[in-house]
C-alpha cells in the first residue's frame, strides 16, 4: 500500500514536470513567434501572408496556452493591445490567410497548382475576392490571379463587392 502511494506521487510529480517542461517550451516558441509578428507587423504592409501562417502556427499548437490566456481569441486581443495593432486587422489576416489555403485545395484537388504569390495581394483585396467568390475557389482563384496580373483593379473589385 506505501509502495502504490509512494509510486502515484511519484508518477504526479512526474507528470507535473512534464507539463511545466512543455508549457515552458511553449511560451519560448510563443515568444519567437511574438517577435516576428512585430517585425513584420512593424515594417511590412503586405505581410498578411506571414502574419497568417505565424497566427496559425500559434493557434494550432496552442502555444497561447504558456500565457494565462484562455484561448486563442483572448491571445490575440491581448497581443494586439500591446502592439497597437487592431483586433480586427489580424483577423482579417486570419481569414484571409485560410481562404488563400481553400483555394490552394481546391487547384490541387483538380490536378493543378495555384500560380499565385499571395504577397502580391493586399489583405483588403484577399477579403474582398473571399467575399465575392464565398463558395466557389475557381472564381476566387480566377479573380486573384487578374487581381495580381493587373487586368482587375482593387477599385472595381470594390464595386463589384457593393453591386451585389
Amino acid at each position: 500500500m506505501k509502495m502504490q502511494l509512494i509510486a502515484i506521487v511519484t508518477l504526479a510529480k512526474f507528470i507535473t514536470l512534464a507539463k511545466e517542461k512543455e508549457k515552458k517550451k511553449k511560451a519560448e516558441k510563443l515568444a519567437a513567434a511574438e517577435g516576428m509578428l512585430d517585425e513584420i507587423l512593424g515594417d511590412d504592409k503586405k505581410g498578411w501572408v506571414n502574419v497568417y501562417r505565424l497566427l496559425k502556427a500559434v493557434q494550432d499548437y496552442q502555444l497561447y496556452t504558456a500565457t494565462d490566456c484562455s484561448s486563442f481569441s483572448a491571445w490575440l486581443r491581448k497581443y494586439a493591445k500591446r502592439c497597437h495593432v487592431s483586433t480586427q486587422t489580424l483577423w482579417r489576416y486570419q481569414k484571409c490567410g485560410r481562404y488563400f489555403e481553400e483555394l490552394e485545395k481546391a487547384a490541387k484537388k483538380k490536378g493543378k497548382q495555384l500560380d499565385i504569390d499571395p504577397a502580391k495581394l493586399s489583405s483588403s483585396g484577399m477579403a474582398l475576392i473571399a467575399r465575392l467568390a464565398r463558395n466557389d475557389p475557381q472564381k476566387g482563384a480566377r479573380l486573384a490571379k487578374d487581381l495580381v496580373d493587373g487586368r482587375l483593379p482593387q477599385s472595381q473589385l470594390s464595386q463589384m463587392w457593393r453591386a451585389q
